[in-house]
């Protein structure tokens, strides 16, 4: 069942709750493990989110663009990591298929710094479109495939930001 929200924290661990959306309350948990089963979704940002756009509808839906639709894949995301119409919303390790896991997210947290604190410039929003259109097309659409970076895209961007902002290869 699906959380719906976290009770107000307790004194004790054991005193502490969750509701689900069912109505039932459960206390005493000791651990909660989020699992989405493959399927993304942001209920924190309802504004980003619209299931009516199918994976076949392309980028010009009306704005906020949407992040998540179906579930099986992300929309709007530049390289799965910086939000298109607005940079300051990032994603770590959102794709699969990339670099280890666990590395590929400390690529990706260094480029989000880098390009929070002005040290990396990305390409202008019409370029960042331009690319997420190309790469919707050389996909074959929208869907679960779609989640897949290869490295040679990810970290050239990082090593010619690097190189033009001073920083090493």
């Amino acid at each position: 069942p699906e959380i719906k929200r976290f009770l107000p924290p307790a004194t004790r661990i054991e005193d502490s709750g969750v509701e689900l959306y069912n109505g039932t309350i459960i206390y005493g948990i000791d651990s909660v493990i989020f699992g989405t089963g493959f399927r993304y979704t942001f209920p924190f940002l309802p504004q980003y989110i619209n299931s009516s756009v199918t994976t076949t509808d392309d980028d010009s839906s009306p704005h906020p663009r949407p992040i998540v639709t179906d579930g099986t894949h992300l929309r709007s995301l530049w390289l799965d990591l910086f939000y298109i119409e607005e940079p300051t919303l990032g994603f770590i390790n959102m794709n699969i298929g990339a670099l280890q896991s666990f590395t590929y997210a400390e690529y990706e947290a260094v480029a989000l710094t880098k390009v929070w604190s002005g040290t990396a410039l990305l390409p202008s929003q019409d370029e960042l479109w331009r690319q997420q259109k190309a790469r919707v097309e050389e996909l074959g659409g929208y869907g679960r495939h779609f989640q897949f970076v290869p490295n040679e895209k990810a970290d050239g961007w990082l090593n010619n930001a690097a190189f033009r902002f001073g920083g090493r290869t």
